[in-house]
């Protein structure tokens, strides 16, 4: 897991438009499929999944980070990084 700040918080989505955004050949995450399924895994009841992007500085120095994070009672609990 990659420490994602709250601040890196874009969007919120649902599982289902995860999966959608990220198919790859009708799997949800391509290569990443194992992870994702484990993030999807570790999320409880009441648990939001959100997108999280670094600030554009971040990639102009080659350090930039975009993935999704779940977020229980306000804290990032988990994250799965899909760009870096």
């Amino acid at each position: 897991m990659h420490e994602v700040p709250k601040q890196w918080l874009s969007t919120r989505v649902t599982v289902a438009e995860a999966e959608r955004a990220n198919a790859v050949n009708d799997q949800p995450f391509g290569q990443l499929h194992g992870r994702w399924q484990r993030l999807k895994g570790s999320m409880a009841p009441g648990d939001e999944l959100w997108e999280f992007v670094s600030p554009p500085e971040s990639w102009a120095h080659r350090c930039g980070r975009q993935g999704y994070a779940v977020v229980r009672r306000g804290e990032v609990v988990a994250s799965l990084l899909t760009s870096a």
